[in-house]
């Protein structure tokens, strides 16, 4: 009997190992996604610049 309870004892201390590494994971995964945000952002801006110009272009043609 005793060995039995042993050996359940040390399963349930794996798991809940487990699950504290997934809950690691977790947080540098939000951290990556915020990054790639601040990339995104700067991108809108150029495009932004160019699209005034484009503007400004077409409308001396027409005029």
């Amino acid at each position: 009997n005793n060995k039995k309870k042993e050996e359940k004892k040390k399963k349930k201390k794996k798991k809940k190992k487990k699950k504290k590494k997934k809950k690691k994971k977790k947080k540098k995964k939000k951290k990556k996604k915020k990054k790639k945000k601040k990339k995104k952002k700067k991108k809108k801006k150029k495009k932004k610049k160019k699209t005034i110009e484009e503007k400004m272009t077409k409308w001396h043609e027409w005029r």
